[in-house]
């Protein structure tokens, strides 16, 4: 094995080295361009200078000021061949990256005119006490990966809800398909008791507040990162979503506070203080819905408690999905649904789920199991 990985590596560093050299060599090419009409200019001006003073009687002094004249036009062009080569560079960047904003979603979206009004929708479901999230027998694949055949449940408004179970069960795809970054083959995902497929994309998505298990930080203060999230927010606004998300917590460790300005990545920050940033950035955004995909899943035990404590209060006051990796989590969430293979196989609290003998949760809980 260890004469294969080095076989392999000796071929990529050969390739990226054959690579490195031609691109080289095409830039040195092309800047000679430049030089060389540089050159063979000054050159022709020369030798025709020289022709007319010999032939024509041209004096020296008219030679001299000619050659001073075309040796400045000479020198701007060459300058501008040379801006016209970074130019070329430039825009394959450009066009690559323009490439990727510009590319249409997977998704469709229906015309403006043709989608329905979500605040009418979340306000007409917490009237009629309508299931605010359903999943009514879909079936969904990856390619030729199936992950939910005739799946079907519903989510309560106010209600938080943990999603257990092995990888690849289809815990995270759950929320994908909710955030229509896919849509089912067959059957329907619906929110506010309407197909998510009805509403406007930009908006849907508004609903909902997702901390990642890597929370993004980009160049800037703590404070701009979570203002990102709404730019329009104001000063108090920041603060509550930051006291909420306990941010507040370490500031004081931080040379400036909120002002201190963090490299992109958010590497002089630890684990727990980004995603206690994202849930902050998630909170300010004013979702009605809270997905947490394995926030807790590469934390210490004493960031694991603070960010807890900050799902814990935000369960008091939103709906919240909970994609669980450590159990211990999601003690007091009010429902615990355990997936396998794209199936619901157990749906309950957690106190009645690990008290129930030879169920999927009891035997996770009882060997340690994470998910």
């Amino acid at each position: 094995i260890e004469e294969s990985v080095h076989r392999e590596y000796d071929s990529t560093l050969r390739r990226v080295r054959d690579a490195v050299l031609h691109l080289n060599t095409e830039n040195m090419k092309q800047a000679q361009k430049a030089e060389m009409a540089q050159y063979v200019g000054v050159s022709v001006i020369y030798f025709v200078g020289a022709v007319s003073c010999i032939f024509r009687n041209t004096s020296t002094g008219t030679l001299y000021a000619f050659l001073s004249s075309m040796t400045a036009i000479l020198s701007t062009l060459s300058a501008w061949l040379q801006m016209g080569l970074q130019r070329s560079s430039a825009q394959s960047g450009m066009d690559a990256i323009m490439d990727i904003l510009h590319r249409e979603i997977d998704v469709p979206n229906l015309p403006p005119e043709q989608c329905a009004d979500i605040r009418n929708a979340q306000r007409t479901a917490a009237a009629a006490q309508t299931p605010c999230i359903r999943f009514d027998h879909v079936c969904f694949a990856y390619e030729n990966t199936e992950i939910f055949r005739d799946f079907s449940c519903q989510l309560r408004r106010g209600e938080s809800v943990a999603l257990v179970g092995a990888s690849g069960s289809g815990k995270s795809t759950f929320s994908k398909l909710l955030l229509r970054l896919y849509d089912v083959q067959s059957g329907s995902v619906e929110l506010y008791g309407h197909n998510v497929k009805d509403y406007d994309l930009h908006e849907l998505r508004t609903r909902f507040g997702v901390v990642p298990q890597n929370t993004a930080i980009f160049y800037g203060t703590v404070w701009s990162n979570v203002k990102i999230a709404r730019p329009e927010a104001t000063d108090e606004e920041v603060h509550r979503a930051m006291a909420i998300a306990h941010v507040n917590d370490f500031l004081g460790d931080l040379e400036h506070g909120c002002d201190t300005v963090v490299g992109n990545g958010g590497r002089e920050l630890s684990g727990g203080q980004r995603q206690r940033i994202g849930i902050a950035r998630a909170v300010l955004g004013k979702p009605d819905i809270l997905v947490f995909d394995e926030a807790t899943s590469a934390l210490d035990n004493l960031s694991e408690q603070a960010i807890q404590h900050a799902m814990e209060d935000l369960m008091k006051e939103h709906t919240v999905i909970m994609i669980a990796h450590r159990l211990t989590t999601i003690r007091n969430v009010d429902r615990v649904m355990v997936f396998d293979h794209g199936r619901i196989v157990e749906d309950g609290s957690y106190q009645a789920l690990a008290e129930k003998e030879n169920g999927v949760f009891h035997k996770m809980l009882t060997l340690g199991e994470t998910t």
